[in-house]
C-alpha cells in the first residue's frame, strides 16, 4: 500500500470532529482550517514569516497561513497546556529542537489522555546530514538536564562542519560522490560562527538531531523506559522509496509503564528496513514504497534486543584493505568492471567513517594480533601483519638487494609502507601497487611522503591484470584483497606468471568459505562459544542493553553481494589454486577466525581484567585448533615458484 506523508500522519484521525494543533506549517499545512478545528503555532508571528521569507524563491509568502500562537524560547507556550487538543502535528520540527525531551513533555501536557502526537522525521541518509553522526541518548539526556533553550554550541559547530554538500534523495539512485561527502562549512568558519554566537540575540536555528528510522525508534524506546517522556507508539512508516522521511503516530500513554510504553518502539524495530547503502537496493524493491507497522489495542508486543549491525560494517569487519583519497590515474576508469567500480566506491565510503576508538575488531584488540602473529611466526609480536612481514623477510632472496614487487588492492598502501619500513637496512624495495578505490591513491601517495618511501613505492588506480607487466618480479604480494578477486584461481595463475624463478607469492587474506557460508559444525562451534559467554560479554559496548548476538550464523548471500559484488567471491578456492601452482613450495599457515570473527566480533572491549583476558587467550587457543583441524576463515601462504 502506497502511504503519502498526509494519510500516514492522520491515520484513525477524525479532523472534522476534533481539535488539533500543527508545529510550523509554513506554505504546506498538513490540515487546513477549512477542512476542521486547527491551530497554528511558530517561532514568528505571520508576519514575521512574510518578512523572513520574502527573499526566498522557493516560498510563496503569500500562502503562508494565520499563525494562532508563537513559540518561546523553542518550547510550546504555558497558556495552551490543559489537555485541550486531540492531536498535534509536527512536520520536520523535531530534528531542530535543542531539547526533544522536555519538548515532547510539554507536548503530553497540551494533549489530552490518549492524544496523538504526529511527526515527519527526516533520514539522514537522504539528506545533507548524511555525513553528520547519529544522536545519543548521552546527548538527548544531557540537553534535558540542561533544560536547553537554543541550540547549543555543539549542536551548532557540528551542523556547521558536519554537513554534506550532497542533494536530498540522491543515495537512493547512487553512491555519494566524494565532493558530496565534503562538508559546507570549513572549521574555522565554524569557530567563527561559535564566537558570534555568544553575543547574540536572535535565535539560531540549525538541525539540532539526527537519526535514521531504527535509530530514532530506539532512542524513543530507551527514554521511555527511562519514563523521560509518556508516549507509546501508534503507527510506524519506514521511509518510503524516493522519500527522505518518516513518519510517526505517538500516544499520550501516561498510564502506562515505562516498560509497556518501550516495548511499543521496540516492536516496530523488526519492520525497519534500514541499509547504509540504500542504492544498492531501493530502486530495485518497487514494493517498499512504504514498510508500514501499526500497533492496534491488545495487540501482542515482543520485546527486541536490537537490530544485527548494517552490512557495510559487517563486511568491513572482514576486509582491513582501504583508507579514503583520491585517485592517481594511470589507466581509464572505464577499463575497470563495473564490480570493480562498485567494489572501490563502497570501500571509500566504507573506511571514510573512521573508527569508534574501541576495541571492537579483531584487527584492533592487542591480544589477537599477538596470538596471530605467534600463528605465523613463532613470536607474539605486537601490531597488524608484523608477523607476515616478518615471515616474508626471512622468504625472500637477499641476494637481489632491491626487490620488485606488485601489490593488487593496495588501499592506501600502509601495509606495504610497513613491510618497505620493516626491511629498513637489509632491502629495498621497487613496489608497484594498484587498486581499484579511487579515493584511495592520493592518500597512498601522502602516506608514502610522510613515512619518507616514496623512492620506493608507487601507486595507480587501474586493473592490474589488464596491464602487460613482465614476468620477471621478486615478489607478489596479497593482503586481504585477494578473496575479493573474482576468480581467485586466475588471480594466482596470473601472480605465477609474473613471478621470476625463485620469487615469493605472499598472502595474508581471507580464505575461508564463499560469502561468508560456514560449515553447519563452525555455526555450532560458534553458537557454543558464545553461550559459554557471559550475558555482559554479549552486549555492544556502544550500546549496552543491545545483546550483539547469542548464535553463529551466516548473512544472506544476497546482502553481502548488495554491499560489496566482489566481498568472499571465490574465496574458497583459493587453498585448491595455490596447490595446483606452487605444489612443491607452498607454506600454508591457517590462522583461525572462529572466535575472532564469527563469535567476538564487536565484543572484544568486554575483555578488560587480566581474568578476562586470560580467557580471550583460551578462546583464541580453541580458534587456532578449529583453524588447523575444521575450517579456517583466515590463513597466511608463502609460495616460492
Amino acid at each position: 500500500m502506497i502511504m503519502d506523508r498526509r494519510s500516514a500522519l492522520l491515520t484513525d484521525l477524525d479532523i472534522t470532529t476534533t481539535r488539533g494543533l500543527e508545529i510550523g506549517p509554513l506554505t504546506a499545512a498538513v490540515v487546513s482550517k477549512e477542512e476542521g478545528n486547527v491551530e497554528y503555532i511558530d517561532h514568528l508571528s505571520t508576519e514575521g514569516l512574510k518578512n523572513k521569507y520574502a527573499s526566498e524563491a522557493s516560498i510563496d509568502i503569500n500562502k503562508i497561513p494565520v499563525i494562532d500562537h508563537i513559540l518561546e524560547e523553542g518550547k510550546l507556550p504555558r497558556h495552551l497546556i490543559g489537555g485541550r487538543y486531540d492531536y498535534i502535528i509536527a512536520s520536520h520540527v523535531f530534528e531542530h529542537l535543542p531539547n526533544p525531551l522536555g519538548w515532547l513533555r510539554d507536548c503530553a501536557e497540551i494533549l489530552c489522555s490518549g492524544g496523538c502526537l504526529a511527526l515527519v522525521i527526516p533520514d539522514k541518509r537522504f539528506t545533507f546530514d548524511l555525513t553528520r553522526p547519529l544522536t545519543t541518548l548521552a546527548e538527548m539526556i544531557e540537553s534535558d538536564l540542561l533544560d536547553q533553550r537554543r541550540p547549543g554550541l555543539r549542536q551548532i559547530y557540528e551542523a556547521a562542519t558536519c554537513s554534506a554538500r550532497i542533494e536530498a534523495g540522491v543515495t537512493w539512485h547512487r553512491a555519494p560522490r566524494q565532493e558530496e561527502l565534503a562538508p559546507t562549512g570549513a572549521d574555522v568558519d565554524a569557530y567563527g560562527l561559535l564566537k558570534a554566537e555568544e553575543g547574540r540575540n536572535d535565535y539560531l536555528d540549525v538541525r539540532c538531531t539526527v537519526y535514521t528510522p531504527t535509530s530514532f525508534l530506539q532512542l524513543l524506546a530507551r527514554t521511555a523506559r527511562l519514563n523521560k517522556h509518556p508516549f507509546r507508539l501508534m503507527s510506524f512508516h519506514d521511509t518510503p522509496f524516493n522519500s527522505i522521511e518518516f513518519y510517526l503516530q505517538l500516544m499520550n500513554a501516561s498510564e502506562q509503564s515505562p516498560v509497556e510504553r518501550e516495548s511499543s518502539f521496540l516492536a516496530a524495530l523488526s519492520s525497519c528496513v534500514e541499509s547504509t547503502e540504500p542504492w544498492q537496493s531501493g530502486s530495485k524493491v518497487p514494493g517498499r514504497l512504504t514498510t508500514n507497522f501499526q500497533l492496534l489495542p491488545g495487540s501482542q508486543i515482543h520485546r527486541g534486543i536490537g537490530k544485527f549491525r548494517s552490512l557495510a560494517a559487517w563486511a568491513a569487519s572482514r576486509s582491513r584493505r582501504r583508507l579514503p583519497g583520491p585517485p592517481h590515474l594511470e589507466g581509464p576508469k572505464s577499463s575497470l568492471s563495473p564490480d570493480q567500480q562498485a567494489s572501490g566506491e563502497h570501500w571509500d565510503r566504507v573506511l571514510a567513517q573512521g573508527n569508534s576508538g574501541l576495541r571492537l575488531h579483531w584487527w584492533e584488540d592487542p591480544t589477537t594480533l599477538c596470538h596471530i602473529n605467534n600463528l605465523v611466526c613463532g613470536s607474539p609480536r605486537e601490531g597488524l601483519h608484523t608477523g607476515f612481514h616478518q615471515k616474508i623477510l626471512e622468504k625472500l632472496d637477499t641476494n637481489h638487494t632491491i626487490i620488485r614487487a606488485l601489490s593488487v588492492g593496495c588501499g592506501t598502501g600502509a601495509k606495504e609502507i610497513e613491510l618497505i619500513q620493516a626491511a629498513e637496512g637489509k632491502l629495498q624495495f621497487d613496489f608497484h601497487c594498484f587498486d581499484v578505490a579511487p579515493a584511495a591513491i592520493e592518500a597512498a601517495k601522502d602516506l608514502a611522503r610522510q613515512q619518507g618511501v616514496e623512492d620506493q613505492i608507487t601507486f595507480s588506480l587501474a586493473d592490474a591484470f589488464r596491464l602487460r607487466l613482465s614476468n620477471d618480479w621478486d615478489l607478489v604480494y596479497w593482503n586481504n584483497s585477494l578473496h575479493h578477486m573474482l576468480d581467485t584461481a586466475e588471480a594466482i595463475a596470473w601472480s605465477h606468471d609474473r613471478l621470476r624463478k625463485g620469487g615469493l607469492l605472499a598472502m595474508d587474506d581471507y580464505v575461508g568459505p564463499d560469502r561468508f557460508q560456514w560449515m553447519d559444525a563452525t555455526i555450532q562451534r560458534a553458537t557454543e562459544l558464545l553461550q559459554s559467554l557471559t550475558a555482559k560479554q554479549r552486549t555492544d559496548p556502544c550500546q549496552p542493553r543491545r545483546t550483539v548476538r547469542e548464535v553463529g550464523g551466516r548473512p544472506p548471500i544476497d546482502a553481502v553481494v548488495a554491499t560489496d559484488p566482489t566481498e568472499a567471491a571465490d574465496s574458497s578456492k583459493i587453498y585448491p589454486a595455490l596447490n595446483r601452482f606452487f605444489p612443491s613450495n607452498l607454506e600454508w599457515i591457517p590462522t583461525g577466525g572462529l572466535v575472532y570473527l564469527i563469535c567476538l566480533d564487536e565484543l572484544f572491549e568486554n575483555f578488560r581484567t587480566d581474568l578476562e583476558l586470560k580467557q580471550l587467550q583460551q578462546l583464541l587457543e580453541l580458534d587456532a585448533e578449529w583453524g588447523r583441524s575444521v575450517e579456517t576463515a583466515y590463513a597466511v601462504a608463502l609460495a616460492i615458484k
